[in-house]
């Protein structure tokens, strides 16, 4: 097992704690819905600041070798081909 740098395993803690963070904006949102006193759209603010800050965590970690950021794309365009295959309501999505 390769060993982490100290500043390699606290990068990888941000990403971390990013994504568990924007899980818990996904939860409120499918939780509480849009008809609730606006908390759909402060919960639709709050999961857009998550997913900034999960993707600062991403440039992070490319930014310093510990990923490599065209395979991250890579990996993101060929789910775009297959994502709708496994999707039940996909129908009217816009493709990316």
């Amino acid at each position: 097992m390769t060993q982490l740098t100290p500043q390699a395993l606290e990068r990888l803690i941000i990403l971390n704690e990013e994504m568990a963070e924007a899980q818990q904006a996904i939860s409120k949102i499918i939780r509480f819905g849009k008809g609730r006193n606006g908390i759909w759209m402060a919960n639709i603010h709050v999961l857009e600041k998550e997913l900034g800050d999960v993707e600062h965590a991403i440039h992070l970690l490319a930014a310093n070798g510990d990923i490599n950021y065209d395979e991250v794309m890579r990996s993101a365009r060929k789910k775009a081909a297959t994502i709708k295959e496994h999707c039940i309501h996909s129908h009217g999505w816009v493709e990316i």
